[in-house]
């Protein structure tokens, strides 16, 4: 708050020091028709005596006594203008002063909201489970279909939305799932399932989203979908990135990309220029853990400009 109220504080002083200048520019002017009056006063006493000087000099006391009395109320507003000047800043700091206290009592409410938030966050993904198994059926499309009136496969069970049901070789397999998603879902709907897990992430626990399934399935489609219809991966960076805005007075985050193509048991690096080929290995600070030496890493600020680094990816193509 006060960084706000500090250009207000600024124009006040900058137009209480004009204000002083001008009044003592005009102290000045007085100082000096003072003087010529003084002056013109004792020379018209060296003159030659007559009635139209001593008619002149009888009219000098009142102008003088005029001047020496602005002369005096100049002063005492030069000396209001200070006092103005310090009460104002006063108030200005004290206003400043009770409203950082009143930030700081916000402040600490947020932060406890915030950590109770997190707590029950917390506590419904352990009761949904740290690994999930999610499966969206893709609708049957005229081109998908060979044979007119071909039978449909699969199925889903409109009151069990855990429950899907496979035709293979003439007879019903029945497989059950964290979540079933049928040919209508939506993209919005397939990203609300997978959005705590975005906050998660954000908490500090480390969080794994990928699609299997074989070609034409429609895994690109449920990642990265279309402008006009985003997939997961454009929806969970725009949420990534407005929660940290949310957070941005508590936190401050480092958001940093990499991205990897393993095709034929070779690994790519896609963020180089022509798909650097990279070797993994065991990471050598002793943690067991697996890395990607000189994989490169970038770091993005913000949603726009994180799609400004995506979209080269989806035209990078390795030919050999």
């Amino acid at each position: 708050m006060s960084e706000h109220l500090a250009p207000q504080i600024a124009a006040y002083e900058r137009e209480i020091g004009t204000l002083r200048e001008e009044l003592l520019k005009e102290i000045g002017h007085l100082e000096e028709k003072k003087e010529a009056a003084v002056k013109a006063a004792l020379s018209l006493c060296l003159c030659v005596e007559s009635p139209a000087l001593q008619k002149r000099l009888s009219a000098l006391p009142p102008t003088l006594r005029t001047m020496k009395t602005d002369y005096a109320s100049l002063r005492s507003q030069v000396r209001n203008f200070s006092d103005f000047y310090e009460t104002a800043i006063k108030e200005i700091m004290a206003a400043i002063n009770e409203m950082s206290e009143a930030n700081k009592d916000l402040l600490e409410k947020y932060r406890k909201e915030v950590a109770l938030r997190r707590k029950y966050h917390e506590q419904l993904v352990e009761l949904k489970g740290n690994i999930r198994v999610l499966c969206r059926v893709k609708p049957v499309l005229k081109e998908d279909q060979h044979e007119e009136g071909q039978a449909v496969v699969v199925t889903t069970d409109p009151n069990n939305e855990s429950a899907l049901t496979v035709l293979s070789k003439g007879k019903a397999k029945n497989f059950e799932l964290d979540k079933v998603f049928h040919p209508q879902a939506t993209q919005e709907e397939v990203f609300q399932e997978i959005e705590p897990l975005i906050t998660s992430c954000i908490d500090g626990y480390h969080v794994c989203i990928f699609a299997y399934g074989q070609t034409g399935s429609g895994k690109t489609y449920s990642m990265e979908g279309t402008v006009e219809n985003p997939g997961i991966n454009q929806r969970a960076l725009k949420h990534l990135f407005n929660e940290i805005e949310e957070r941005k007075d508590m936190w401050t985050y480092t958001v940093s990309v990499s991205s990897v193509e393993i095709y034929n048991e070779v690994l790519r690096d896609l963020l180089s220029k022509d798909g650097e080929k990279l070797d993994i290995k065991i990471n050598p600070d002793g943690t067991g853990q697996l890395h990607v030496p000189g994989l490169r890493v970038m770091e993005v600020k913000s949603f726009q400009h994180i799609k400004k680094v995506i979209p080269p990816l989806k035209a990078i193509t390795i030919l050999e």
